[in-house]
Parts: structure tokens; C-alpha cells; sequence
């Protein structure tokens, strides 16, 4: 028996090493930097998360060692066995291009599990190539601004609870979470918009539409709700039945959940960013009123039942949309993960190449939409970069973008801070907003704030 035992850990130990040495070797042929022939790069990590509050989001340590390596042209190998598989990691908008629209490169299995217990099973953000097509197809029509406009009604409807509450807080100057507040209240729109409730609802619901659907004379026929158009797809080109094809109930939940998730998660964290970044800059919030004032007047009463009227006037607000791409730019919600193959290189600008079989691509947003060889003061907050012409130095580069009114929000960090006691790094870049991942990236502590109302 201890031969048997003592044979097995001899084989275990020399797979490891085995192991070891071909994913060491990978490493030191690709002379990359700052390399261990014992550790790989696992030792660059530990300081950089050292200079990081406890919860940040991943993403920064690795923004950080691309800064750290200057020399790389905005793309550089980690060897972090054997925790991770080769580890390429993306910071320019160029060969973010190669790997996600000039080769369509695969997402990786990782992201299916992590998809697996929010949607149930693999639904469109997981699928590839043409299969994503053909999904992607389905739903096209409902993000049309056509689609989307036809929708303002009921969304205007949530936001009018979601302001009351808010005034609610202004009026009591109470210190609440914003990040929760907008949550709850994306998940309503997203619930309006879509529906409401999960799997056995929809697959209820989605009985009912199809039996509306299967009547010639039914308007749901031309309705652009989520539901309609996954049957409307669907069904095309085929023979209509007495009741809904179940293989198809079964995949449009899993597409209702993942729209579910994904539609609200990164939207409120982008609402709370871009209240946060007007409220650091007095100017681009005047501006913003400014443009509001002069569509909507200055009845914050009236406003409501203008969009409801004339939906349309939301596209008469170009500064408006400027701020939404500028927080988005400056706290991206996600990165995107690909899978490298056989055959397929990355390129940098002096045209070395990078061969990707059996790599990981990590296409890191946060590096790419800050990084100083891509954008003027890329730290900075500054929506005119998106009113900018081209040739323009403020004029954002090709691929380099990878994804109010009536109150004014301050954050309450130090007020936070002093009663809850903690000790330790609290900043990123001096940023106490920095992302943690909560499924999309999200602000520190929910953003403790006070609300007021507008007095001006």
C-alpha cells in the first residue's frame, strides 16, 4: 500500500513539474518581463495589492502592472501558473480590435459558469460566432431607438418613484445608499420593460404571448417586447403549432434572465458613477441643466408627461449623452475575456507578433479607456471628448470606447468612513469611488450620499 501511495505522489510530483517547466519555458521563450523561473509572475501581485483597499475590483492591480511596463505596447504576458493559464493581458484599443472584431476570437468555458447560475443555462453573452449571430439577430429590432422610445412611458413611470424617493431623502438630509437605491430601481425598468417575474413566469408568460401571437388578428404581433421578438424570431419560416415549442421555452428563459442581470447591474452602477462625477464638477452640471432647461423647461412637473408626449426629445441632448460615455469610460461595469488559438497572432504597432494558442486574452477596459497613449488627461473627467471632431486632440481613438436634473447627490465617504472605523487603504488613483466586483463593477460601500433639492 505504500508503494502504491508512494508511486502515485512520485507521478503527481512529476506531472507538476513537468507542468511547470513547459509553462515556464512558454515564458522565457517570450522573454517576458520581470519573469521568475521559480514563481513566474505571481511575485509582481502581491505588492501591487498591497497598495489597494482590500475589496477593490480586480481589474486594478493589472492596470497597474501594465503601467509598470512601459515597453510593452499596451499588450503583456502574465505567468501566473498555477493558478491561471497563460495570461495575455490587452491595454490598447488596436488589439482589443484584433482579438474581439478582427478575429472574432472565442470566450472562454469561465464565463459560462459564471453565467450558469444567474441565466440556467447558455444563453447569448456566452454563445460564439454564429450561433451568437443568430441569437443577437433575434432580439436586434428591440434595441433599435424606434424600439427603445416606445418604452419611455412605462420607464418614466419607475423614474417618477424612483425621484420620489430620493426627494424623500433630500427632504429628511439623511445619509442613504445610492448604489442599492438604483439597483432596485433598474431591476423595476428592466422588470417593466421585459418582465417580471423569473423562470416560471416566464415560461407562463411566454404560453400567453405565443397564444397571442398564433392570432392573426392579435397587436402583440407587431409589439416590441422582448418575448415577442424571441417568438417572432423564432417562428419565422415555420409552421405555427397549437402551443410553444418547449426546446424554445426553455432557451428564451435562459435569454430573459440573462437580459434580466445584465441589464440592470452595469446601468445602475453607471447612473450612481455619473451623478458622482457631476457632482465633482460644477461646470459640466450646469452645463447639463442647461441643456435640460432648454428642452424640457424649467417645470420639473411638466417634464414627465413631455416624454411621455414626445419621446423623441431624448435624442435633442448630446451633452447629456456625453456625460453617460464619459462615466462610462472612466468606470467601465465589465472587461471582456476571449480564448487564443492555433494559427492566430496579436500584433503591436511595431508589428511583433503574439502567438495566442493556449492563451487567455484578458481585453482590460479599465487600462484601455485610461491609457495615456490612447486619450488627453485620461483620468480626467471630461465629456466634450465626446463632442469632439475629428483631428480634434480630445477626439476619442477608434475602438478605445469599449462600452442630472433635479437634485444634487454628495457623496458621504468621510462622514462614512469615520463611523464605521476602518482602517487600511481606502482610495485607487484617489478615487474612495473605486469599482469593486459584485457581478459588474460596482461603487465602494454603495456610495453613502446626501441628497438636496435643486435650489437654483
Amino acid at each position: 500500500m505504500r508503494r502504491v501511495a508512494l508511486t502515485w505522489l512520485i507521478g503527481f510530483l512529476s506531472y507538476v513539474f513537468w507542468k511547470m517547466y513547459n509553462r515556464r519555458m512558454l515564458f522565457r521563450r517570450l522573454r517576458a518581463q520581470a519573469w521568475s523561473a521559480a514563481s513566474g509572475h505571481l511575485h509582481l501581485l502581491p505588492p501591487e495589492l498591497a497598495k489597494l483597499p482590500k475589496d477593490a475590483a480586480q481589474e486594478y492591480p493589472f492596470v497597474a502592472l501594465a503601467e509598470d511596463f512601459p515597453d510593452t505596447d499596451n499588450l503583456y504576458c502574465l505567468d501566473l501558473w498555477p493558478f491561471f493559464k497563460p495570461l495575455m493581458v490587452v491595454t490598447s484599443p488596436e488589439i482589443a480590435i484584433q482579438a474581439c472584431q478582427g478575429y472574432d476570437l472565442p470566450k472562454p468555458d469561465s464565463l459560462k459558469t459564471f453565467f450558469a447560475p444567474i441565466s440556467g443555462g447558455e444563453g447569448m453573452f456566452v454563445s460564439n460566432g454564429s450561433e451568437w449571430k443568430r441569437h443577437r439577430a433575434l432580439f436586434n429590432p428591440g434595441f433599435s431607438a424606434k424600439a427603445i422610445l416606445e418604452h419611455i412611458p412605462r420607464i418614466i413611470q419607475e423614474a417618477e418613484a424612483y425621484i420620489d424617493i430620493i426627494r424623500d431623502h433630500a427632504e429628511k438630509g439623511d445619509i442613504f445608499f445610492l448604489d442599492k437605491l438604483t439597483c432596485s430601481y433598474m431591476m423595476d425598468v428592466i422588470g417593466a420593460v421585459t418582465l417580471q417575474k423569473m423562470s416560471s413566469y416566464i415560461s407562463t408568460e411566454l404560453n400567453k404571448a405565443y397564444e397571442e401571437w398564433n392570432n392573426p388578428d392579435a397587436a402583440t404581433r407587431t409589439s416590441k417586447s422582448v418575448m415577442n421578438l424571441a417568438i417572432a424570431g423564432y417562428m419565422d419560416g415555420k409552421k405555427a403549432a397549437a402551443t410553444l415549442d418547449p426546446q424554445f421555452k426553455k432557451w428564451a428563459i435562459i435569454q430573459m434572465r440573462e437580459f434580466l442581470f445584465v441589464g440592470h447591474d452595469p446601468t445602475a452602477a453607471t447612473i450612481v458613477y455619473c451623478l458622482y462625477l457631476l457632482s465633482k464638477d460644477p461646470s459640466a452640471m450646469q452645463k447639463m441643466r442647461d441643456e435640460h432647461d432648454a428642452i424640457f423647461g424649467t417645470n420639473f412637473a411638466a417634464a414627465p408627461t413631455l416624454l411621455k408626449l414626445k419621446p423623441q426629445v431624448l435624442n435633442q441632448l448630446p451633452f447629456t449623452v456625453a456625460v453617460i460615455k464619459e462615466a462610462l469610460r472612466l468606470f467601465p461595469p465589465a472587461s471582456g475575456l476571449r480564448e487564443g488559438l492555433p494559427g492566430v497572432p496579436l500584433r503591436d504597432s511595431k508589428r511583433n507578433q503574439y502567438p495566442t494558442e493556449g492563451v487567455s486574452i484578458w481585453i482590460l477596459h479599465l487600462a484601455i479607456q485610461r491609457n495615456p497613449r490612447s486619450w488627453v488627461q485620461p483620468d480626467a473627467f471630461l465629456p466634450e471628448r465626446w463632442l469632439a471632431k475629428p483631428g480634434d486632440a480630445l477626439y476619442p481613438p477608434h475602438g478605445g470606447w469599449r462600452q442630472f436634473g433635479e437634485f444634487d447627490i454628495r457623496d458621504t465617504y468621510d462622514e462614512f468612513d469615520r463611523r464605521e472605523g476602518e482602517k487600511g487603504i481606502k482610495t485607487v488613483k484617489d478615487e474612495r469611488v473605486y469599482q469593486i466586483s459584485q457581478g459588474s463593477a460596482y461603487p465602494a460601500d454603495g456610495f453613502p450620499c446626501r441628497a438636496s433639492l435643486r435650489r437654483t
